[in-house]
């Protein structure tokens, strides 16, 4: 990952990893950056080009400054994927959809189709680890859909058909597809563009291609919507580290 000097001074510097002739490191200034040395706040939110967790420089995707990105939802899905890479040195990115949802009921539905998806990816890969980070949003036209992250060991995966192909077919089968929606077709499940990506430990540009691509799950418009006390996103357990 790029080198940052990990502190809230005004100016953030990164390290260039190419030195100039005489052997000597550049130091660019990042003056839009925001620095996380621990767990931000519930709902915290930065409009920064770039944000800093562990010492890693990450490109947030905030179409130029004019959105918010919410850090804690940030902090919990970078160090998934960070914890992945350093035990893995390679992982396979995949981001899944959801059909929209008209109701709680339907949305604990997902959870269910969701944890089975999981328990499917464990057993057809025979991958001891799999982490993830998914979101709920509440669209304009009063609906609830989710945007979900997967990593898993890029030896084992490098592809996501596999992967939502079975998604596909549990959302059909849980009858959240097969439903008709209020214009009497049928619920729609839209594949994403680029979904999956190869994502290297020794490559620090491409984690943070990797990183702006799903920082937009990250975004406080439309979250925090749902009743008292309900989460709107949710990640995978780490597993603990023993002292």
């Amino acid at each position: 990952m790029a080198n940052v000097d990990n502190s809230l001074s005004k100016t953030t510097y990164w390290r260039s990893t190419k030195a100039d002739s005489l052997g000597v490191y550049r130091y660019i200034p990042f003056p839009n950056t925001c620095v996380i040395n621990s767990k931000p706040r519930h709902d915290s939110h930065t409009n920064a080009d770039h944000v800093v967790i562990d010492g890693d420089l990450l490109k947030v995707n905030n179409h130029n400054g004019e959105c918010e990105v919410r850090t804690d939802i940030m902090w919990s899905g970078y160090k998934r994927m960070k914890w992945m890479l350093n035990k893995y040195k390679r992982v396979y990115q995949i981001r899944l959809e959801s059909p929209s949802f008209k109701d709680e009921a339907e949305c604990q539905k997902f959870s269910r189709e969701f944890e089975r998806l999981i328990r499917f990816i464990k057993r057809y890969y025979d991958a001891k680890d799999v982490q993830y980070l998914y979101v709920r949003e509440l669209s304009n036209t009063r609906s609830w859909h989710f945007h979900v992250v997967l990593w898993i060991y890029g030896k084992l995966c490098n592809t996501q058909y596999v992967i939502w192909q079975k998604w596909s077919q549990l959302l059909w089968e849980s009858h959240l597809l097969s439903r008709q929606n209020k214009h009497g077709g049928y619920n729609e499940l839209h594949k994403v563009k680029g979904g999956g990506v190869m994502v290297k430990l020794s490559d620090p540009n491409g984690t943070s291609a990797a990183v702006h691509a799903w920082s937009y799950l990250a975004k406080p418009r439309t979250k925090a919507r749902g009743a008292l006390n309900t989460r709107d996103f949710q990640t995978s357990m780490l597993p603990r580290t023993r002292s």
